[in-house]
């Protein structure tokens, strides 16, 4: 008697088993069953996002730029797949292309607190260091005791020739946080220049 052939695995399958395979740490196949669904069922937004995904916890950065750019494409108000884009490419030191990809996202959801950091962020990178100073000034106003935002106020402040600013920033971000390093080392160095310039 011959053997019924096997049906073909479906895209749910594939998404499932690739969901089984990340969550026990197996990522090699996870993106194997991922390559497999776009294959299947290349209009599929969330296969492609789900593969960028698992490309960039494998630090595949370029097939991950590629899947969620993919995505990106098939579903333009997919605000995850611009968000993690811009990450990706981030990584890659791709900042302008990078900053794209998040004003996409922020075409989405504007006043998104982390996609507005992300840019101002992304802006000191750039050494655009006004435009970054704007997007953090109003996002210190809605969380001002946040040190990361008070540090990298305080950046943008001391690279435009603010050092008093700059010195205030920093020192406001040791009363929330009093050991955070990154204040404690941009205050040394604006210390040191003091002392040179006496």
């Amino acid at each position: 008697m011959a053997e019924t052939p096997a049906s073909a695995p479906t895209l749910d399958h594939l998404m499932s088993a690739a969901d089984q395979a990340f969550t026990s740490g197996d990522l090699n196949e996870a993106r194997c069953k991922l390559n497999d669904a776009v294959r299947l069922a290349p209009g599929s937004a969330a296969a492609h996002l789900a593969l960028g995904l698992v490309c960039h916890r494998l630090e595949d950065f370029p097939s991950a730029r590629d899947a969620f750019s993919c995505a990106t494409e098939i579903d333009q108000q997919n605000i995850n797949a611009h968000t993690n884009l811009a990450i990706v490419l981030q990584r890659m030191g791709q900042t302008a292309q990078a900053e794209t990809a998040l004003q996409a996202a922020l075409t989405l959801n504007k006043d998104n607190p982390d996609l507005q950091q992300m840019l101002a962020m992304l802006k000191i990178e750039r050494r655009q260091f006004v435009a970054a100073a704007h997007i953090l000034h109003k996002l210190v106003l809605q969380r001002p005791r946040d040190p990361v935002l008070l540090v990298a106020l305080g950046k943008c402040f001391y690279h435009e020739g603010d050092t008093d600013t700059a010195r205030s920033c920093f020192e406001w971000a040791l009363q929330s946080e009093p050991g955070h390093e990154l204040a404690w080392q941009n205050l040394e160095i604006l210390k040191r220049q003091s002392l040179a310039a006496a």
